[in-house]
């Protein structure tokens, strides 16, 4: 990194890593959770479902179903 020289690598304990950076790549045993999950929750919805909405005139939706994690939706 331009303007630092390296410091070397040392061993510490996971309690006191806040603020520290690793100086290698860290690979996990195992997949936590294991299985694929999605970092976000939303609403799956059709545009034409709420155009003209607004702010003082809502659109005004149905909640037809739900996914739970580690689920696949029904077709």
């Amino acid at each position: 990194m331009k303007g630092f020289d390296p410091v070397g690598a040392e061993t510490i304990f996971i309690g006191d890593a806040l603020n520290r950076v690793v100086d290698k790549e860290i690979i996990a045993e195992e997949d936590l959770p294991n299985f694929r999950r999605s970092t976000m929750d939303g609403y799956a919805l059709l545009a034409k479902d709420t155009f003209g909405a607004s702010e003082n005139l809502p659109a005004f939706l149905e909640l037809i179903g739900e996914v739970t994690m580690a689920r696949f939706p029904l077709t």
